[in-house]
């Protein structure tokens, strides 16, 4: 879509602008389905503009409605982003607890992507609340899960495998592998 268009240009403004007309509309003819879609796309630009609570308040709009159509990929998707909302707020217990809600949907449904991604975020949480073993064997079965499906991210393997290593000068104080 256009607002996805105007993201990865690196047009925010534009991008936001298109989501909330977008949203606006699906909201005005009742689609839930639309509106999920494009709240899931207003709240990982509010991720990337670094406002966590806008973020929050968007997921949890999000994973509401995609539990009432029934779309666990993208409600993973959601609990997944969630979380990284919930680290940027200092509200790690909440995090982890949603990382846990997003891989248990992944695992549930078989997609050892989204399974990865929550990982991941379990592995920031256990990180943020400093339970360095924790976060060091969530983010090697990442990395694990990443290999196993053969999927091309890098940076999220590498974050794993740094973050298998533990804690480093500099690390995001939120989570271990980001900086």
């Amino acid at each position: 879509n256009l607002g996805n268009v105007a993201m990865e240009s690196g047009d925010l403004g534009a991008a936001a602008e298109v989501y909330e007309q977008a949203t606006a509309a699906f909201r005005e003819i009742g689609s839930r389905w639309g509106m999920a879609g494009t709240l899931g796309n207003l709240a990982q630009l509010s991720l990337s503009l670094v406002r966590p609570q806008q973020a929050r308040d968007q997921l949890l709009e999000n994973l509401r409605l995609c539990a009432e159509v029934g779309n666990p990929t993208a409600e993973t998707s959601c609990q997944s982003r969630l979380a990284m909302a919930q680290l940027e707020l200092g509200d790690a217990a909440g995090a982890l607890e949603s990382a846990r809600a997003a891989r248990q949907v992944a695992h549930a449904i078989g997609n050892r992507h989204y399974e990865a991604q929550a990982q991941i975020a379990m592995g920031d949480a256990h990180a943020a609340l400093q339970r360095w073993d924790d976060a060091r064997e969530q983010s090697v079965r990442a990395a694990e899960t990443f290999a196993a499906v053969h999927m091309g991210f890098g940076q999220m393997r590498g974050d794993a495998r740094r973050a298998a290593a533990g804690p480093h000068p500099g690390d995001h104080p939120a989570g271990v592998g980001r900086g």
